[in-house]
This record gives structure tokens, sequence and C-alpha cells, in this order.
């Protein structure tokens, strides 16, 4: 899966960070992202991945990649998180 990011990123001249929030942002079990940065262009590389628009394939997930969905619970407020790992 880095390697499809890493091209995608190369392609646009963007970071593999930017495609893979780009990727998670356009997952239909996703509502919402949760990132962080610890320097100012972190961040503006983040914001900038809700613009980035990825073709199909590139939205296609590979064959061996899932993901889970956990419930964690934090002040009597549940929130979903979904953890994409090779399996």
């Amino acid at each position: 899966m880095f390697t499809l990011f890493r091209n995608a990123a190369g392609a646009r001249k963007t970071t593999v960070a930017g495609i893979a929030l780009a990727w998670v942002l356009n997952q239909k079990a996703v509502t919402s992202v949760v990132m962080g940065a610890k320097r100012p262009d972190q961040l503006q590389d983040n914001l900038a991945a809700s613009g980035i628009i990825l073709t199909s394939d590139e939205l296609s997930r590979p064959k061996g990649w899932d993901i889970n969905e956990l419930n964690l619970v934090v002040n009597s407020v549940t929130l979903k998180v979904y953890v994409l790992q090779y399996i």
C-alpha cells in the first residue's frame, strides 16, 4: 500500500502522508479524521489532503489490507476508530 501511496504522491508532487490522509477521508466508513502535526508544514500538508482527488484505482483497497473497527468509550461518548492494517 505504501508503494501505491508513494506513486500517487509522486504523480501529484505531494507527500505520502497527504495521499494517505486523502485515502482515509475518501473511505465510506470514515466520517472524520483526527490527525496530529508537530510543525506548521505538517499541518499545512494535512489540511491540503482534503483537496486531493484520488482515482478509483487509488481508492481501491489492495488485497491483503483490511479496515478494523474499534469502539472506544471516552467520558461516556463512544468513538468509532478505523484501523487500516495488513493481514
